[in-house]
C-alpha cells in the first residue's frame, strides 16, 4: 500500500511538470530582448538568484521566540554571528577576528575592524555588547547560553566574556545558537520586533528590501560589507511549505536553488536536464518525540516497546525513498561518536516489544489491538512536511504489535508547535540536529526549551552539567556516550533515522558547497555565482 502511494505521487508529480510548461516564477527579464543599436553600450545584466525553500524566515528579529530567522537569514547572507560553524563542522571566526580563552573563566573576543551595520553604525564592542544583552533579555535560548556570563567592554574592538565557572563550549554554543545574531539593538528596540523591516539592521553581505512572513523575502547586495563582495546582485527567496509543489517548482528548472527536496523526488531531480541533486549526510536525527505526561505513554516500558517495535530500515526504504541512515540512538548519525551506532534500539525486535507491553498490562485481544481496563491502546501522531509517509510506515509497523496510531498531518510546522504547546499531542515525528552542547541541553535538560514533555531527570541534568564544564575532550566524549545511554533508558524520544538532506541546484550555479550541520546554512555565500 505504501509503495503504491509513492508510485502514485511520482506519477502525479511527473505529469504536473509535463503539463505546467510555463515558468513558475522568473527574474523579470525578457526572453527576447530588443536588439540594441551598435553604438549603444550594452548594460550589465543583473544577476538574480531565485531560491525556494520549505522553511523560510518567520520574522526579522533574531530574538523572536517563534522565528527561524537566525538560521534562514544567515543562510542567505543577511545575518552574522561572532563565530560560526564552518562547512567542515568546526568553530571559525565571523564578526569576531578571534575568540580565545585567556584563563579558565575568561573568553576574549577581538572584533574585526571597520565593520558596520547596514545603517552605517559601527559594529564596535559597545554595539556587540548591546546586541548580546538584548538577546539575553528577550530570548530564553540566548539567556541560557549567556547565563552567569558578564560581558565587559575592554576597548573599542575588545570584549571579555567572564563566566561564573569554566565554560569550554562557549564558542561552540554561541556558533550554534540562532538567537545570537549580531544586530543593532537601538534600531530594534527593547521588545521583540519581528515584522518591522525598517528596524532590521544587521551586518550581512545581502540586505533585506522586501519581506512577507512565510511568503517571500527579497535581498540586494550590501556594497558596504566588510568581507568579499558577492557575485550575485539580488536574491528572491520564496517559501513553499508543501513539499510536492516545491518539487514541481524545482523540476521546472526555474529556481537556482530549491531546498528541502522530498525524498520521493530525488530520482526525478537526478534525471533533470536543469538541476543537480545535492545530498548531505547531517549530524541530525528524525525522532519520534513522546509526551511522557500522556496517560497512555507515561510508563517507560510502553515507550521502550515502541522503540523496539520500529523497523528503522523499512521506515527509510518506504517512508523516505531509501534515503537516510538507521539511527538506533540519539548520537548514532553523528560521525564524532561512532560508538553510538551500537547503542540503543539496535535491532527490530517486536517480540521484546510485545513482552514489555504485556508486562505493562496492555494485552492483545481478538480485535488485533491491545487493551487495558477496557481501553484500546491508541495514540495520536502529529507529522508535517516530508514526514507523512514516514508516519504511515510507523503506523503500519506499530499495528503489528497491537497499537493503533492516528496520524494528524499538517503542512506547517507552526501548527504542530501550537498543538504541542497547548498539550494536545501524544507523539510527533520531526528532525533536530544532534551536535553541540546547546542541542543536548535544549532537548534533554529539565529546563530545555525542546524538552517537549517537560521530563524532569536529575541524572541527565547532572550529566549535561559535567559535560559542559569539562575541558578534557576525552571526558566530554565519555560523558556524551553516558548521556546517549540515559536517553535510551528514559525514552523521552525514540531515534529513528539520520537524514540525508536534499537540495536541488541549478546547473548554472557555481561555487556552492554543502553545509555541515544545517541545510539552511550557507545556501548563499559571496563565492556563489550564476553562469549563463
Amino acid at each position: 500500500m505504501i509503495k503504491k502511494i509513492f508510485l502514485t505521487r511520482v506519477f502525479i508529480i511527473t505529469l504536473a511538470v509535463f503539463l505546467m510548461g510555463g515558468l513558475c516564477f522568473t527574474s523579470g527579464q525578457s526572453e527576447e530582448p530588443e536588439t540594441k543599436k551598435s553604438e549603444e553600450v550594452t548594460p550589465v545584466k543583473e544577476k538574480v538568484l531565485l531560491l525556494v525553500t520549505a522553511w523560510g524566515a518567520e520574522g526579522l528579529d533574531p530574538v523572536f521566540v517563534d522565528t527561524s530567522c537566525g538560521a534562514c537569514l544567515h543562510g542567505v547572507g543577511a545575518m552574522e554571528y561572532l563565530v560560526r560553524i564552518s562547512i567542515e563542522g568546526k568553530v571559525e571566526p565571523e564578526l569576531a577576528e578571534s575568540f580565545r580563552s585567556i584563563d579558565p573563566n575568561t573568553w576574549e573576543v577581538k572584533l574585526r575592524p571597520n565593520v558596520t551595520f547596514w545603517s552605517g553604525k559601527a559594529v564596535d564592542a559597545k554595539a556587540v555588547k548591546a546586541s548580546l544583552e538584548r538577546s539575553r533579555k528577550l530570548s530564553p535560548q540566548a539567556e541560557h547560553i549567556l547565563s552567569g556570563i558578564r560581558i565587559e567592554v575592554i576597548d573599542n574592538l575588545t570584549l571579555h566574556l567572564i563566566t561564573e565557572k569554566p565554560t569550554p563550549f562557549l564558542p561552540y554554543n554561541i556558533a550554534t545558537s540562532k538567537y545570537l545574531a549580531i544586530h543593532n539593538a537601538d534600531s530594534y528596540g527593547d521588545k521583540p520586533n519581528p515584522f518591522d523591516i525598517k528596524a532590521l539592521d544587521t551586518t550581512g553581505f545581502f540586505r533585506v528590501v522586501k519581506f512577507e512572513p512565510r511568503e517571500i523575502i527579497e535581498l540586494e547586495r550590501f556594497d558596504g560589507y566588510w568581507g568579499n563582495r558577492p557575485k550575485i546582485d539580488r536574491i528572491i527567496c520564496r517559501e513553499i511549505t508543501d513539499t510536492q509543489p516545491l518539487l514541481i517548482e524545482a523540476l521546472s528548472g526555474n529556481p537556482h536553488i530549491a531546498n528541502y527536496i522530498p525524498p520521493e523526488g530525488a530520482d526525478l531531480i537526478k534525471k533533470s536536464e536543469d538541476m543537480n541533486l545535492v545530498e548531505t549526510k547531517r549530524p541530525a536525527v528524525y525522532s519520534l518525540y513522546l509526551n511522557t505526561k500522556s496517560p497512555i505513554l507515561e510508563d517507560v516500558r510502553v515507550r521502550k516497546a515502541l522503540g523496539w517495535g520500529i523497523d528503522r530500515q523499512e521506515v527509510i526504504d518506504l517512508g523516505y525513498n531509501g534515503i537516510g541512515r538507521v539511527a538506533p540512538s540519539w548520537y548514532a548519525s553523528n560521525a564524532a561518536y561512532p560508538e553510538a551506532k551500537e547503542m540503543g534500539f539496535t535491532k527490530y525486535d517486536p517480540e521484546r516489544a510485545s513482552e514489555l507491553l504485556d508486562g505493562a498490562g496492555w494485552l492483545m485481544d481478538k480485535s488485533g489491538y491491545r487493551k487495558k481496563n477496557g481501553q484500546i491502546f491508541k495514540f495520536n501522531l502529529i507529522t508535517y512536511g516530508i514526514h507523512k509517509a514516514g508516519g504511515e510506515v510507523l503506523q503500519s509497523q506499530l499495528k503489528k504489535i497491537g497499537i493503533e496510531v492516528n496520524i494528524q498531518y499538517s503542512k506547517d510546522w507552526g501548527i504542530v508547535a501550537a498543538k504541542r504547546q497547548e498539550g494536545e499531542w501524544d507523539a510527533s515525528l520531526e528532525c533536530w540536529g544532534s551536535f553541540g552542547m546547546t542541542t543536548l541541553w535544549r532537548h534533554f535538560a529539565t529546563e530545555g526549551d525542546l524538552n517537549y514533555s517537560h521530563y524532569d531527570d536529575k541524572i541527565m541534568d547532572q550529566l549535561i552539567d559535567s559535560i559542559v564544564n569539562s575541558f578534557d575532550e576525552g571526558q566530554r566524549h565519555k560523558g556524551i556516550l553516558k548521556a546517549n545511554e540515559r536517553i535510551f533508558e528514559t525514552v523521552t524520544l525514540i531515534p529513528v533515522l539520520g537524514p540525508n538532506s536534499l537540495l536541488a541546484l541549478n546547473k548554472k550555479v557555481k561555487g556552492y558547497v554543502p553545509p555541515y550541520c544545517h541545510n539552511a546554512e550557507y545556501m548563499v555565500t559571496p563565492a556563489l555565482d550564476i553562469k549563463e
